[in-house]
């Protein structure tokens, strides 16, 4: 006959109130033992599995120089970007926008951006915008050279890169100010 091990949310909170020490020992051992008669052995193979999949994520990891920093691109890794600009914040008054230069030389420019709640619409002529979300999340509101609308949702880790022509503003849609990395591309005339 197997022994009831059933457990009722008022015992519970008896044993975690309770403040003599011996009770606290004897409720621990009760809970590690009631586990112990529930715990499942993992499948075959599960831990090379899971160390195939975090060996997967790291693949390709760079160390960013912010000196010489990479174009960024759809292939740009969120971390990678998160420890490179590590310790870089916004001034704590900033109103709506801040940009933080990082880097400039003839062909692009990049910065740290943190938005509280609006971009403005804009259109670029003459560069390509792209950006990564760091943290917060957005909505881009996007009119192409065609008339053509669409939305995009954005989240950190996500990146997009607005078209000559295309007339964008974004929204910023979480609590707090979203983080972004930006880069201007100068397109040759």
């Amino acid at each position: 006959m197997r022994k009831d091990l059933t457990i009722n949310k008022t015992q519970i909170s008896e044993w975690i109130e309770n403040e003599n020490p011996e009770i606290i020992q004897q409720t621990e051992h009760a809970l590690e033992q009631y586990a112990a008669c529930f715990q499942e052995t993992p499948p075959v193979g599960l831990k090379n599995r899971i160390l195939e999949q975090i060996s997967g994520l790291n693949a390709g990891r760079q160390i960013i120089d912010l000196k010489n920093p990479p174009l960024l691109t759809e292939k740009s890794n969120l971390l990678d970007w998160t420890l490179a600009l590590k310790g870089i914040e916004p001034p704590m008054d900033f109103e709506d926008i801040h940009l933080e230069p990082i880097h400039q030389d003839e062909k692009v420019q990049l910065f740290v951006a943190w938005v509280r709640k609006l971009v403005p619409e804009e259109v670029h002529h003459d560069l390509l915008e792209s950006f990564m979300l760091l943290e917060g999340s957005c909505t881009c509101h996007i009119k192409d050279i065609n008339g053509n609308t669409r939305q995009v949702f954005m989240n950190a880790g996500d990146f997009i890169t607005m078209q000559i022509g295309e007339e964008h503003d974004i929204e910023i849609t979480s609590e707090k100010p979203t983080k972004a990395i930006l880069q201007w591309l100068k397109i040759a005339a």
